[in-house]
């Protein structure tokens, strides 16, 4: 009798372990970037707390980057469930989603749009044109800059005419209004184009630029930084509306929390790649506190201008919410 209730006891415990094991859900993610980039590891840093508040309940398992899925194509892979997370730049699905281009041209904190309805109102674009579900927005505190191989003309807002810079949706219509020409570069093509003068600059935030050893050729960045770093962690629908209740509140409360922490992170990891790349030989080229300004205005204005022609009927209700 006692054996059958030691083999008994033995046999609900094993069954409640597995019940547990099967109760939790398992998110597979994939990152638009490589895992030795700072914005990659600053994800993985995300997954690693849900994993550790969400034990039992919800798990996020990172099967890669880029050499998995090619980072253009990872919206429709989320769209499509063949991921159920990726962490991308907003502006790689522009095409699918243009609303998202309000996150670049942003004013706001991700908190302070959660507070508003803004990071709502994002979601229900990206729900209805992408199949995914808005979860939140790392790294929100890294502006971009325009890093050139000579120094530009700044007597006046920057001239940029003759100059060809590696650029992407997020500010070509600004480097267009500065004179510059747009060349569009795959990520990992930026090197050997640097190298061989194929362009004479690129756009980049003042984070990660040594990741690529881009500075090597870069001798200038112009001051102030414009925009932000659109790094967006989107689900896709279906998998979201599946989870249970206390697995999307894991994912929403460790996510408002970690923007936070993300966004604290970038501020000191700016200060730190700015001493870098100073010690490295780079220039800063500083606007006046006038032409700052005035700089800094066409740049949002080029980005909001965008919206207003790409989706008139939902720009100003973005722009209310995202910017100023």
């Amino acid at each position: 009798m006692r054996k059958i209730l030691v083999a008994t006891t033995m046999f609900a415990a094993a069954w409640a372990t597995a019940a547990v094991a099967q109760a939790e859900e398992v998110l597979k993610a994939v990152s638009a970037l490589p895992k030795q980039v700072i914005y990659t590891e600053d994800a993985l840093r995300f997954f690693e707390r849900v994993n550790e508040k969400g034990k039992g309940i919800v798990r996020i398992h990172w099967i890669g980057g880029p050499e998995v899925i090619p980072a253009t194509e990872q919206a429709q892979a989320v769209r499509n469930g063949v991921v159920d997370i990726v962490v991308s730049p907003a502006n790689y699905h522009w095409g699918a989603v243009p609303e998202s281009a309000a996150v670049a041209g942003s004013t706001k904190t991700p908190w302070e749009l959660r507070d508003n309805g803004g990071a709502t109102l994002l979601s229900s674009f990206y729900e209805k044109r992408l199949n995914a579900h808005y979860l939140g927005w790392l790294s929100a505190s890294v502006g971009f800059h325009a890093y050139l191989n000579q120094k530009p003309n700044v007597s006046g807002l920057p001239d940029l005419k003759g100059l060809r810079l590696r650029s992407n949706p997020v500010y070509q219509d600004f480097f267009s209004q500065l004179g510059a020409t747009n060349v569009t570069i795959q990520m990992p093509e930026v090197y050997a184009a640097l190298e061989r003068g194929t362009v004479d600059g690129v756009g980049w935030p003042l984070v990660g630029i040594t990741d690529f050893n881009w500075d090597k050729f870069l001798r200038y960045r112009i001051d102030p930084a414009f925009y932000h770093s659109d790094v967006v962690v989107l689900v896709n629908l279906s998998r979201w509306n599946g989870l249970s209740p206390e697995a999307k509140a894991i994912l929403q409360d460790v996510m408002a929390e970690y923007e936070r922490d993300s966004y604290r992170f970038f501020e000191a990891e700016q200060r730190r790649d700015d001493d870098k790349v100073r010690a490295r030989g780079l220039q800063v080229v500083s606007l006046d506190k006038s032409t700052a300004q005035q700089y800094l205005d066409e740049a949002y204005a080029a980005l909001w201008s965008r919206l207003e022609r790409t989706v008139p009927e939902s720009a100003g209700e973005l722009k209310a919410k995202f910017y100023r």
